[in-house]
């Protein structure tokens, strides 16, 4: 993940050295994939078996068929780890960025 956020380097060292940033598109897919790919672990553990059990109220809303929005929803691991075990629940995912949509 590193290296491919690292891919753009004379692009980052104008931004770093000039202000203004660089646009999302200039990072390969790569590093979308390794991010998507870090993540799916990190919600399949920390959501799941981490954070959800203290959320009772949370949970027997989604048992029972509630709603959910995910803002900044990458491309969509959350939704789809928190779908397996609650399959009446409605989720709705949104992020800025047109390629994590496109994946979600």
């Amino acid at each position: 993940m590193t290296n491919s956020a690292l891919l753009p380097y004379q692009d980052l060292k104008d931004a770093f050295k000039d202000g203004g940033g660089i646009v999302i598109d200039t990072y390969p897919s790569e590093l979308w994939h390794a991010l998507d790919h870090t993540g799916c672990t990190r919600y399949r553990n920390f959501l799941m078996h981490d954070w959800l059990p203290h959320l009772k109220h949370t949970t027997q809303k989604l048992a029972q068929g509630g709603s959910m929005a995910d803002l900044r929803c990458g491309p969509g691991r959350g939704s789809i780890e928190l779908a397996k075990p609650y399959p009446m629940a409605r989720f709705y995912d949104f992020d800025a960025y047109h390629k994590n949509v496109s994946t979600a």
